[in-house]
């Protein structure tokens, strides 16, 4: 395995472990469980309940090291999308990039605002 594949690796798992920190820290006293894992081209997308009528959507963008949690608040046959939290894991794991991928996105760029 070379060193960009291992860092890949690396961004990967802790980019799942600080999403079910968050996970258990919006969890009252429901541990969160996990609905639905899928990935397409540089994205990974997870699901989860993480209180009673409430799920929250984590993105984690691969290629850009972010990752983007969104909140469902489900209101009968309604519900709202609200952003919670874009984190730059780069800045978060203290790893600095040693060049910029050509047509790879600066993280920040499109998230949400905090």
């Amino acid at each position: 395995m070379n060193r960009v594949q291992m860092t890949g690796i690396f961004l990967t798992a802790s980019a799942l472990v600080l999403g079910l920190m968050v996970v258990v820290k919006l969890a009252d006293v429901n541990p969160a469980q996990a609905r639905m894992v899928t990935s397409g081209n540089s994205f990974e997308y997870l699901t989860a309940m993480t209180q009673p009528g409430s799920d929250s959507l984590f993105i984690l963008d691969r290629e850009n090291h972010v990752l983007i949690v969104y909140q469902l608040q489900l209101r009968g046959n309604r519900g709202t999308l609200e952003p919670l939290e874009t984190l730059d894991l780069r800045r978060v794991m203290g790893f600095q990039q040693d060049r910029q991928r050509p047509g790879a996105r600066q993280p920040g760029g499109g998230g949400v605002p905090r």
